[in-house]
């Protein structure tokens, strides 16, 4: 897949939006949902980070996610710490 510089943060946002979803079996959770609110406990966090790690080349600890509450806050962690591989996923 090929994505412009621009979009990229907002493109791992929707996947990460989609992965969790799927996870949480939520279909219409939004990007400002509280995770834990909505059922993410520590086995489905432990299930996010293999999924990212699979789909994006990144291996997180499970327990970061705890601090991060939403898919904004996961996708500008991920951004942050991780903007080389997530480009390389994107192919950019």
């Amino acid at each position: 897949m090929t994505t412009n510089q621009n979009t990229l943060p907002q493109q791992l946002t929707y996947d990460l939006l989609k992965i969790a979803a799927e996870i949480l079996e939520i279909p219409s959770l939004t990007l400002s949902d509280n995770l834990e609110d909505n059922g993410m406990d520590s086995i489905n966090t432990s299930e996010l980070a293999i999924k990212i790690e699979d789909q994006f080349g990144i291996s997180t600890e499970s327990g970061v996610f705890f601090d991060l509450p939403t898919i904004n806050a996961i996708a500008d962690y991920l951004w942050t710490e991780y903007q080389s591989a997530i480009a390389a996923h994107y192919k950019l």
